[in-house]
């Protein structure tokens, strides 16, 4: 991952911090929204009644890979946020 140097003449410590706090934020209530979005069985067992609810275990990898996907993207965060911290000190 491209982290930012902190300079005179860039972004201020301060400013980017706050920004990557900011977007960390945002995709931690989007994950939150996902979660409580999950499938739920009730919701796909007409399409799989003649198919060992393959349709609900699909949609569960499938939502899945969304939250590990959102994951990512704050772990990425944590450590341009850490990477920031460290070098305004």
């Amino acid at each position: 991952m491209t982290k930012p140097t902190i300079h005179l003449n860039g972004t201020a410590g301060e400013d980017l911090l706050a920004q990557y706090n900011a977007a960390h934020a945002a995709v931690h209530a989007a994950l939150e929204a996902l979660c409580k979005a999950a499938p739920h069985g009730r919701d796909y067992y007409p399409q799989d009644l003649f198919r060992d609810n393959l349709t609900f275990f699909q949609a569960q990898e499938q939502h899945e890979e969304r939250r590990r996907k959102l994951v990512s993207v704050l772990v990425e965060l944590d450590e341009l946020r850490t990477h920031v911290a460290d070098n305004m000190r």
